[in-house]
Formats: C-alpha cells, structure tokens, sequence
C-alpha cells in the first residue's frame, strides 16, 4: 500500500472513529437529525469502517510488516 493510500485510510479510520464515539454528534445526526446536509446513520457508519476500510479480515492486513 502506497503513501497516499495508507493516509487516506488513516483519515477516513479517525472520521469513522469520531462518528462513533462522539456522542453529541451521534445525537444531533442520528436522533435529531438537526445537522443540515448530513445524511449519517449508525448502519452505514459501521459498514464504512468495516467495508471501505477493508476490514473483513481484521487488523492482519495493517499488522503485516511492509517490504
């Protein structure tokens, strides 16, 4: 994986991370949906860290030493 991938990874990981651990933007996006022009879901937020991240196998990808 190239510089710029593994950056962009680390980029969309800590948004996706932020998404589900800050839980005063859950609620005004999730519950009271009062954060004009983000359209955001629990569902999708968890697909997106699992798929986009490529995560069906865990960390093992990540963990490998690079050559």
């Amino acid at each position: 994986m190239n510089f710029e991938c593994r950056q962009n990874n680390r980029e969309l990981w800590l948004e996706l991370i932020f998404d589900l651990s800050h839980i005063e933007y859950q609620k005004r996006v999730w519950v009271e949906a009062s954060l004009p022009g983000i359209v955001s879901g629990f569902r999708e937020t968890t697909n997106t860290y699992f798929d986009n991240l490529d995560l069906a196998d865990g960390y093992d990808y990540f963990k490998k030493p690079k050559l």
